[in-house]
């Protein structure tokens, strides 16, 4: 055999070794995949080695790529939840999982291209990693409120699982609130029997308000079936009064049930008013609420509705923008801001804002489980002035599931001006897009409809105007839901508000060619 071929040999030889050694050592120092990060575990010592990282290793937290955002067009990645994704930020090099986690909870992207969820909270959580029993490791946050919803929900547990997941041993973790599961304070999108989550895709649910009479709570079931077959579609929900003052402050068990029976979900407007024809009704003032004057009925409300056991969508105090509700800011305080609360805020809004979380944490605190809240202001703010703005009355993204807007046309043919749907869009767009939950939440169109027989327009335009902007992907309000009222009723001077959708034959025929398209989605 020839000198340098034995050389050769005894080189590649050399080098095979070498390469087994460096396979050896690496199997028994790290057992992450390319990319992770490695953390030293010492056998005799793990708890006390639990955050100790090895040297020269980048760490990564995982926030929100929200769907319809032009960032989620350029990434690959699993869909989850509402049709998000996941990306990765490096937030340092070898943070140990404590220091991860801390990042995690308080990160907040400055370009605003990305969301987290935890950062995006009322109040700032705190959170600790401890073992467990059996050395499974623990997630333990603590805070004031954890929020969650329909779409927050998975975000809080993707985010969490995905960032800790890259540490090794965190493969089973466990997580809690405040001493208890996190589980028991989300709606996960595991259970959609119990929260109304977005369609996927491109897809638009399809509910409506289908007639049920002028104090809006005559529930049959046969009124939803009569609906379904006008328009030749079956809607998602059906949407009704819970008049406090005619029901009583209770949960309406006899119409949530004949909702059901259609196969379609209940949606409850609760409607803190006693007499329907005036806005000058303090029966049920919002200070009354906040002060708790209602609490007993709002508890046995809530136990009402989680021993219903089924999906129950809630609009507490809708369009409280205007000024024709009793509910509204401008009759609750108005501008004023010396009267209630902080004195930098106008105390109509805040006495909203305060009377929508007190419901809802009664609702939170009997452990309810099954509902979906929405939140539903006017497009149009009365008075039209800078306090009066929807945005004052958000109650935060911890408390809405989904945000809900109105917009009507001209409602009786004395109205002296006539706007199309694209034009009312063009005109209040800028206030919807301030927003503080916009971008975060899914919108549905609450509420819209015009009236027929108009000497300045045509309804049938004007629907067809409606759905073009709203099947258009281009359009700056992206609806994934809306909700058409369905009813005429007589106002002043023997004027009629012609607003169902029969109104008129050809009103009638432009709505059903538009709602046949397939991606409008109703109940099955």
């Amino acid at each position: 055999m020839k000198k340098g071929v034995i050389y050769s040999l005894i080189a590649g030889g050399v080098v095979l070794l070498g390469l087994v050694g460096v396979y050896l050592f690496g199997s028994v120092f790290s057992n992450s995949s390319p990319g992770e990060n490695v953390f030293e575990v010492n056998k005799k010592s793990h708890s006390e080695n639990i955050n100790k990282p090895i040297e020269k290793q980048k760490t990564k937290i995982f926030l929100t790529v929200l769907d319809g955002s032009e960032l989620i067009k350029t990434i690959d990645g699993e869909v989850f939840g509402c049709d998000d994704k996941l990306l990765p930020v490096v937030v340092g090099e070898n943070l140990s999982p404590q220091e991860t986690l801390d990042k995690l909870l308080s990160y907040v992207d400055d370009n605003n291209n990305l969301y987290n969820v935890f950062a995006n909270m009322e109040t700032p959580l705190q959170g600790k990693i401890v073992e467990g029993d059996n050395k499974v490791k623990r997630i333990e946050l603590n805070g004031e409120g954890l929020g969650g919803g329909a779409c927050d929900s998975p975000r809080i547990i993707a985010q969490l699982e995905k960032t800790m997941k890259q540490f090794p041993g965190f493969e089973n973790m466990e997580m809690f609130f405040n001493g208890e599961p996190i589980s028991h304070y989300l709606s996960e999108r595991d259970d959609e029997d119990l929260t109304l989550l977005p369609p996927e895709g491109d897809k638009i649910y399809f509910g409506a308000f289908p007639d049920f009479g002028g104090p809006e709570d005559y529930v049959t079931a046969k009124k939803i079936v009569d609906f379904n077959d006008l328009v030749g579609k079956n809607i998602k929900w059906a949407y009704f009064s819970n008049n406090w003052g005619r029901d009583g402050l209770k949960f309406p068990l006899k119409k949530v049930e004949d909702i059901a029976s259609t196969g379609t979900i209940p949606f409850v407007r609760m409607m803190p008013r006693k007499i329907l024809d005036t806005a000058y009704d303090k029966n049920f003032s919002l200070q009354k609420i906040i002060d708790g004057k209602f609490d007993e009925e709002f508890h046995q409300y809530a136990k009402d509705v989680k021993n219903y056991g089924n999906m129950i969508l809630i609009d507490f105090g809708l369009e409280m923008n205007g000024n024709w509700f009793p509910w509204s800011g401008a009759l609750n305080g108005g501008g004023i801001k010396t009267k209630y609360g902080d004195p930098q805020k106008a105390d109509g809004p805040e006495r909203f804002v305060d009377a929508y979380r007190h419901i809802e944490d009664i609702f939170r605190e009997e452990k309810v489980d099954n509902v979906t809240w929405f939140w539903h202001p006017d497009v149009y703010s009365d008075p039209d002035v800078a306090w009066n703005r929807q945005k004052n009355y958000y109650p935060g993204d911890d408390y809405v599931d989904w945000i809900g807007i109105s917009a009507y046309g001209p409602q009786n043919p004395d109205e002296d001006y006539w706007d199309t749907f694209p034009e009312i869009m063009r005109d209040t767009q800028k206030n919807i897009l301030e927003i503080p939950g916009i971008k975060t939440k899914p919108l549905v169109l609450l509420e819209f409809g015009v009236t027929d027989h108009h000497p300045l327009g045509r309804k049938d335009k004007w629907l067809a105007g409606a759905f073009e902007y709203i099947l258009n992907p281009d359009s700056p309000l992206q609806f994934k839901a809306i909700s058409p009222w369905h009813e005429n009723w007589e106002e002043d001077d023997d004027l009629w508000a012609t607003i169902r959708l029969d109104s008129s034959p050809r009103a009638l025929a432009t709505f059903k060619k538009y709602i046949a398209n397939e991606r409008f989605v109703g109940a099955e």
